[in-house]
């Protein structure tokens, strides 16, 4: 009887073992099931309609575009190609809230050098030289010359100085320089060139 209870009670330990090993795999089996799911579409017999898998025939843009602000600093520049200078100009316009786009547009005669949100530089070009220069031209009277300056807030050019000279004395090449009108950086060269057409 002893023996008998014995081999019972082992035989139910072994079955218990069984059952719980049984559990666990099948725990097992579900949890990987449900991680297989995670990865894979919940049904895969679904017919998307051909419109929607189609791309639109716009792109929406995402970007604001870049405008000028309040706190933004601006420069306005003139680029004089005569002498190669570039000089700030007092600021022209006010363009805050406008775009690179829309500043092209209501100034034309100014390009983008440099457009953020911080620093904005405008630039224009002009043909002549800079205040920083004389500038000496055949007058339309013959026998003169005029020595020009741009005035140095407006960048206006302007006569400073007539000078009376037999414009026929001199040769072809000084003419034409002059007609075009001949660059000095001082009066003293202005005065050492005369000095040298004159002898």
């Amino acid at each position: 009887m002893f023996f008998k209870n014995i081999v019972v009670h082992g035989i139910f330990k072994r079955g218990l073992y069984g059952v719980v090993l049984i559990a666990i795999g099948a725990c097992l089996g579900l949890l990987a099931a449900q991680m297989r799911n995670i990865d894979e579409p919940e049904d895969k017999n679904i017919i998307v309609p051909a419109e929607e898998t189609q791309a639109p025939s716009f792109q929406v843009s995402t970007q604001r575009e870049m405008t000028a602000l309040k706190s933004t600093n601006v420069e306005w520049k003139v680029r004089f190609l005569g002498c190669g200078h570039e000089l700030n100009e007092k600021p022209a316009f006010d363009i805050t809230g406008m775009t690179e786009d829309q500043v092209k547009e209501a100034y034309s005669d100014y390009s983008a050098k440099l457009f953020t949100s911080a620093n904005i530089c405008l630039v224009k070009e002009d043909k002549g030289c800079c205040p920083e220069h004389y500038v000496l031209y055949t007058a339309k009277d013959a026998n003169k010359l005029e020595l020009h300056k741009r005035d140095e807030n407006t960048f206006e050019d302007s006569v400073v100085l007539e000078l009376d000279m037999d414009i026929s004395k001199l040769d072809d090449e000084t003419k034409a320089l002059m007609h075009d009108g001949m660059m000095f950086s001082s009066l003293r060269e202005i005065n050492k060139f005369m000095e040298s057409i004159e002898e």
